[in-house]
């Protein structure tokens, strides 16, 4: 992991009350975020305890559904890395939604 990285999290793990309508509700991670000068390149890395879908300035990163995939929790936790270099702009807003999926 990139020395610049941060891990980010759900501030309350306690699973919200569930309406048998609907479900939980999905956890969502926003951030605003500036760069002062021209990006020559930005990698974004993306994981989740389940399944996310990532948006830069409106837009999907990728046309994948479920990232990162079926896999262990207990041994494991892979990443998808997309180059966002093109999504980058001097004001920018960062969107994640998260889903439990296999976890």
């Amino acid at each position: 992991m990139n020395k610049d990285s941060k891990w980010i999290y759900h501030p309350q793990w306690e699973p919200a009350p569930c309406d048998a309508r609907y479900g939980n509700p999905s956890p969502c991670f926003r951030n605003e975020f500036s760069v002062s000068a021209p990006v020559a390149k930005a990698i974004l890395r993306v994981t989740a305890l389940g399944v996310c879908k990532v948006k830069i300035n409106g837009e999907f990163v990728d046309s994948d559904r479920f990232v990162p995939g079926w896999t262990d929790y207990r041994q494991r936790i892979y990443y998808e890395e997309y180059d966002v270099t093109g999504m980058i702009r001097a004001e920018n807003c960062i969107f994640a939604v998260l889903g439990d999926g296999w976890y």
